[in-house]
């Protein structure tokens, strides 16, 4: 049995900058192993070090640019369509900064990692090529889609791709069972079944569904889809808010 339901977010601030928490929101403390997922922009990120630990977190753009920093000594600048995916081990400082002054707009997720303690701080760029699927363009962030994959390593099994829509016939989303999804819509609204997602909103599905939009080769149609298996209660609040 398939569920779709729209969250309301809460309106909170990281590093002085507001930002629309989409999970959790409601009474969803995470959405598989999702612990968090934070909406922000368009606006101008100047966020100092913060420390993480037990968990890994990336920040994907759908606009601007951030230079991100850490106390691994990494130091990259990086924009839509880039993972940066760090791993926090027993604890990384991080740091990110809109370039030039320029408003960013994003999520940043963050990401349950089992025994992450134990490992040791590293930071991981990826470019996710995107493959076809239908009418559409599909970029694997972390996991797999169909047949194809990210070579992105986590620790616990998960999915985050971004889902590029160029007509109006839905996507068919290959469930894994026992697997929570979230579908969020980023500059147009989505439909997940018979349900409307409004942009810069986010459904919550189980079972099989599939998601469209009103979108040809002259409008496409971005939505931005997390899954994975639901962690135990007391793991669900894993790692510190993103920021």
């Amino acid at each position: 049995m398939t569920s779709v339901r729209v969250v309301q977010p809460a309106t909170t601030t990281v590093g002085g900058v507001p930002i629309l928490r989409l999970v959790p929101a409601d009474d969803v403390a995470a959405v598989g192993p999702w612990t968090y997922v934070d909406w922000f922009g368009p606006a101008v990120l100047q966020q100092p070090a913060r420390r993480q630990a037990n968990t890994q977190s990336l920040t994907w753009l759908f606009s601007g640019h951030l230079r991100h920093t850490d106390s691994t000594g990494s130091d990259t600048t990086y924009g839509p369509g880039q993972a940066v995916v760090v791993t926090a081990g027993a604890g990384v400082e991080v740091a990110q900064a809109s370039v030039g002054g320029e408003p960013v707009t994003g999520v940043a997720l963050r990401l349950a990692a089992p025994g992450a303690s134990d490992l040791t701080p590293s930071v991981e760029e990826f470019w996710p090529e995107p493959v076809r699927v239908g009418d559409h363009e599909v970029a694997i962030i972390v996991g797999e889609f169909g047949f194809e994959d990210s070579p992105v390593a986590t620790h616990t099994p998960a999915l985050a791709c971004e889902v590029r829509f160029a007509s109006d016939d839905p996507l068919v989303v290959p469930v894994e069972d026992g697997w929570e999804y979230v579908v969020i819509a980023e500059g147009a609204a989505l439909r997940v079944g018979d349900v409307e997602v409004p942009a810069g909103r986010a459904a919550i599905v189980t079972g099989e569904f599939a998601v469209g939009a009103a979108a040809d080769a002259g409008h496409v149609v971005r939505a931005l889809l997390l899954g994975g298996a639901a962690l135990a209660a007391p793991s669900r609040s894993s790692g510190t808010e993103p920021g």
